[in-house]
């Protein structure tokens, strides 16, 4: 395997890239992604494997007669591990409890007896689509590498339910354009030899749920502190968020049991009664090596600051724009202190948020438990007593309340929260400026 390439830069934030086959017709295709710039790893043939953007640092591979691996991310797999499991690998399946058990967010690319698996992360952060392009199938990291090959448009059907609020699950896992298909995280991609059929393996599934609160914790903060140490492993400067909230407050203290100098970051609100700097400052107080700032809360970027200044290239518009500038302000300040990688606590609430669509369930089963408990979330969004009582009692199926939910689309949104809290989600709705078209 050979690793060739112009420039070791990456043309955009993260390391992306395609994928390909080892045989003639891909070889052929490959040349829809040659560009300046771009580094090429190969199959044993020589025939190109990857070609994207990549730094030497967020890449790792291993071969063996028959076998290659790739884990291009943050993986918290040392060199010898890799080559161990690529020298002894007897089946693609194998690769499940690597990307299951290994702390850290990469992609996964395996070739094994010609045929090759392409996976991201099960939380979705790193994704995999494909396209048929040059009459082979190619995976990519990203959407539009596979668009801008084939020069396909976007898909009108796709892109109208882009424009729902919100979008229901599942319907956002898919590419807008045309030709291109993604691929759910929890599945790999598997690539015939010849790169004529693809199919799906399911690599990860949701945990049941048989541990209590306090037995499953020491395994969340054990992955936690691995998925840290993986980042601060190669030492140097690293800078966290330390905004004073349970979620970035605990990455900046396993942060700071590293050997890395450890630069924490604080934006104070500009409400006079926000209390966070007070947290923050106080769990600065405990780690006595970081270096703390604080930054000038007038200083701050408003939320929509700089919207329409925003080039960042990425598959699709995300509501994360909003709040762009304000969250990548500190970065040149910190990258000039020699940071080269900064944590955040964003994912901490996705993590360890409980729905309260949980007590519709409890209600059927511990339910003066579930009634004691609703009280308080009556109180405090303001639920009515009629309204909560009708989305408790709500028994359709998911798709059911999906089915329903799409013939109405021009109805008024709820009143309170308790329908979107209590069911299965905030029922979906078009904007009044959207058109008939958009809603057929």
């Amino acid at each position: 395997m050979s690793d060739m390439h112009e420039s070791a830069e990456p043309g955009r934030g993260d390391a992306h890239f395609a994928v390909f086959p080892d045989c003639e017709v891909a070889a052929a295709a490959a040349r829809f992604f040659r560009q300046p710039a771009t580094r090429v790893l190969t199959h044993a043939s020589g025939r190109p494997w990857l070609i994207g953007h990549w730094s030497d640092t967020e890449i790792m591979t291993a071969r063996a007669p028959g076998t290659a691996l790739a884990a291009i991310g943050w993986c918290g797999a040392d060199p010898q591990h890799l080559q161990r499991l690529a020298a002894r690998m007897r089946d693609l399946t194998e690769v499940d409890a690597l990307a299951r058990f290994l702390p850290g967010s990469f992609h996964l690319v395996a070739t094994h007896d010609g045929q090759l698996r392409v996976q991201g992360t099960a939380s979705g952060l790193r994704l995999v689509f494909h396209a048929r392009i040059g009459g082979v199938h190619v995976a990519a990291t990203s959407a539009d590498l596979l668009a801008a090959a084939l020069g396909s448009r976007p898909d009108t059907g796709r892109l109208a339910v882009r424009l729902l609020w919100p979008v229901p699950h599942p319907l956002y896992e898919t590419s807008v354009w045309e030709g291109v298909d993604a691929v759910s995280p929890e599945d790999a991609l598997i690539v015939s030899a010849d790169g004529q059929r693809v199919r799906r393996s399911r690599w990860w599934r949701l945990p049941e749920p048989t541990l209590t609160l306090a037995r499953g914790a020491p395994a969340v903060r054990e992955a936690l502190a691995e998925a840290v140490d993986v980042r601060t492993r190669p030492a140097g400067v690293v800078s966290c968020d330390l905004s004073g909230g349970l979620d970035s407050t605990s990455v900046c203290f396993l942060a700071a049991r590293s050997s890395a100098s450890v630069v924490a970051a604080t934006w104070p609100g500009r409400d006079p009664a926000d209390a966070d700097l007070a947290w923050a400052r106080q769990a600065a107080d405990h780690m006595p090596k970081v270096d703390h700032v604080v930054w000038d809360a007038d200083a701050s970027a408003l939320v929509y600051s700089d919207l329409l200044g925003i080039d960042d290239l990425l598959d699709e518009p995300t509501i994360g724009v909003m709040d762009r500038s304000r969250v990548l302000q500190q970065l040149p300040w910190l990258a000039a202190r020699g940071s080269r990688v900064h944590l955040t606590g964003i994912g901490g609430d996705h993590v360890a948020w409980c729905s309260e669509a949980y007590y519709h369930r409890l209600l059927r089963t511990r339910p003066l438990f579930a009634l004691h408990q609703l009280r308080g979330f009556r109180a405090l969004w303001n639920w009515p007593l009629g309204e909560t009582a009708r989305a408790l009692a709500d028994a359709r199926s998911y798709p059911h309340w999906l089915a329903d939910s799409a013939r109405r689309l021009r109805a008024p949104m709820p009143e309170s929260s308790v329908t979107g809290s209590l069911g299965w989600g905030m029922p979906p709705r078009l904007f009044p400026w959207m058109t008939a078209e958009t809603e057929r």
